[in-house]
């Protein structure tokens, strides 16, 4: 696969620094990302809007971690959709079987009924913050569970060691999501 280099802000399209804009990202901090990390939001915003979620209102949550390679974290902002009631009310989401497990105070989780590129939503208990992350397969289908511990697994180790092992963006993207140089 060839590599995508995503461009700094300038280089985006209006419609992409619209959408950070909305999402409160300046350009500052959008040229301040890593090439994955730029990729990462790519595939997170595609993810949430092509399961038929609004992030109307929502904001990156840099306090919570920002925008990373393998997730981006989210606060509600003023007028902001009910993000988590959508999520609740949906019939392709389902309830993580971790119920957040790995991600702290972001205990109300959901994943999309996927086996594969597996978008998980998990909220804070008051709904009002946001870990949206994607996982190369779902833990809560038949059979991918197994490849899911050992891809968690293999995260933990990295960083037990002092690594950086999160999901490699190429690997749960879609390059017709993305804007490369």
């Amino acid at each position: 696969m060839h590599p995508c280099n995503v461009p700094d802000y300038a280089g985006l399209s209006q419609a992409r620094r619209d959408e950070l804009a909305s999402r409160g990202v300046s350009p500052e901090q959008w040229n301040a990302l890593r090439n994955k990390q730029r990729l990462g939001w790519f595939n997170i915003v595609a993810a949430i809007a092509s399961a038929g979620l609004s992030l109307v209102g929502w904001l990156v949550d840099w306090a919570a971690g920002g925008i990373q390679q393998d997730r981006t974290f989210f606060r509600r902002g003023p007028g902001a959709t009910n993000l988590l009631a959508q999520v609740r009310n949906s019939s392709i989401f389902s309830r993580d079987i971790g119920r957040g497990g790995l991600h702290g105070d972001y205990n109300e989780s959901f994943r999309l009924k996927t086996f594969f590129r597996s978008t998980q939503l998990s909220f804070s208990p008051d709904g009002e913050r946001l870990d949206a992350d994607i996982d190369s397969f779902n833990p809560n289908r038949f059979l991918t569970f197994i490849p899911h511990f050992f891809e968690v697994l293999s995260h933990l180790l990295g960083h037990l060691f002092g690594g950086g092992a999160r999901t490699n963006p190429y690997n749960v993207g879609n390059r017709a999501n993305w804007e490369c140089k």
